[in-house]
């Protein structure tokens, strides 16, 4: 019994940590004017197009915020949080769940800058840069690094050829998620 409890609480936990990940992607390149016509972010729309359509009616997207995204994405880590201490005998509600499920978000929405600025720096070390803008997932990419690393080349100028910027916002990403695994 306690292996299929170990598969359900893991597939669950993969199913909606997924969804979440979508759900977040999506609110993150509408916060960077993302083209829509792009061929991932199509994908994209179309995998979280049936999850946002209700509250989308209530919570339209602003101009460069999509609020329905970002309470879905909460609402995911919440459930996928209540599912997961529901199925290894737990209470099912307690309202602490939610500030779990906050910090749940904010982990995730981290880990993914922490892939989108360690795949573009390794493809920045071997790929000429236009074909770093040609290419869609690298495009895609640096839309969602680029305003963070803009503050910081103003900050710290480049030593010769080396851009020090994406290992700059690495170690701040680091010790974001150290603070928040301290909470």
């Amino acid at each position: 019994m306690d292996v299929l409890r170990n598969i359900g609480v893991g597939f669950s936990d993969l199913l909606l940590t997924l969804l979440a990940t979508l759900l977040l992607v999506r609110a993150l390149l509408h916060a960077s004017n993302a083209d829509p016509g792009h061929p991932l972010i199509r994908t994209i729309l179309a995998f979280t197009n049936a999850v946002l359509a209700w509250p989308h009616r209530f919570l339209p997207p602003r101009r460069r915020m999509d609020p329905a995204c970002w309470l879905a994405a909460f609402l995911v880590c919440a459930l996928e949080i209540q599912l997961r201490v529901a199925l290894v005998g737990g209470a099912f509600f307690d309202p602490i769940f939610f500030w779990f499920a906050l910090l749940e978000l904010l982990k995730l929405t981290l880990y993914i800058f922490v892939v989108a600025v360690l795949v573009t720096a390794v493809a920045g070390w071997f790929m000429p840069p236009y074909q770093m803008v040609v290419n869609p997932l690298l495009s895609l990419l640096r839309l969602l690094v680029e305003p963070l690393l803009a503050p910081i080349r103003r900050a710290v100028p480049p030593f010769g050829a080396v851009d020090i910027s994406p290992m700059v916002l690495l170690l701040l990403i680091y010790l974001a998620l150290i603070v928040l695994g301290s909470l």
